[in-house]
C-alpha cells in the first residue's frame, strides 16, 4: 500500500493493545503493527500488518447546562411581557451553542424556541403572554452537531403585573 506521508512510530507496547489519544476527530487514520524479537541482542522486526483504516467521529454530545434561572418581567404601558434565562457557560472546548426549550405543562415534551443556535448562556423570550405558566431546560451543542441531555427544566409564571 502506497501512503501519502511516511509511517510513524507511535509507541512501542509491550502488549497487543495500544490507545491513541492523540488524534483529530473527523481525519483519517491507518495503523500497521510491527512485532520485534531481539535475538543475540540485535532487533528483528517483522514487515506490517495489514492495515486498518479509520476516522474517528465525534459522537459525544457536550454535557448538560447547568444553573438555569428563569425570570419574568413586564414593564411599560402597555405592558411588555418578556422572560430572561441564564445559566452557566459549558466548559467544552468544541462548543457551539445553546437551544433554549419551552412547555406550557409540567411534563409534557418541550418546544424548540431557538432554532438557531445562541452563542452565549443567555435567552430573552418575547413572546410569552400574561396568566400562563412555562417550562424551560436548556441544551448543549457541540461543532459535530452532538446535542446534550436537557438541563433540568425551571418552571416560570407569568403573572400580572401589580398595579400602583
Amino acid at each position: 500500500m502506497h501512503w501519502k506521508k511516511p509511517l510513524a512510530l507511535l509507541a512501542s507496547s509491550a502488549t497487543n493493545r495500544f490507545p491513541d489519544a492523540q488524534f483529530d476527530f473527523g481525519t483519517t487514520y491507518a495503523y500497521v503493527v510491527r512485532s520485534v524479537v531481539v535475538v543475540g541482542g540485535t532487533a528483528i522486526e517483522s514487515g506490517d500488518s495489514s492495515p486498518v483504516v479509520v476516522t474517528p467521529r465525534d459522537t459525544f454530545p457536550p454535557a448538560p447546562p447547568q444553573g438555569l434561572v428563569a425570570i419574568f418581567l413586564a414593564s411599560g404601558e402597555p405592558p411588555t411581557s418578556r422572560v430572561e434565562l441564564s445559566w452557566s457557560m459549558n466548559v467544552e472546548t468544541d462548543l457551539a451553542g445553546y437551544h433554549v426549550y419551552r412547555s406550557e405543562q409540567e411534563g409534557v415534551p418541550s418546544q424548540l424556541v431557538t432554532p438557531d443556535l445562541l452563542s452565549a448562556p443567555a435567552y430573552h423570550d418575547m413572546s410569552v403572554e400574561v396568566g400562563r405558566h412555562y417550562w424551560y431546560s436548556v441544551t448543549a451543542v457541540d461543532r459535530a452537531g452532538n446535542e446534550s441531555a436537557p438541563s433540568a427544566a425551571v418552571a416560570v409564571e407569568a403573572a400580572q403585573p401589580s398595579s400602583r
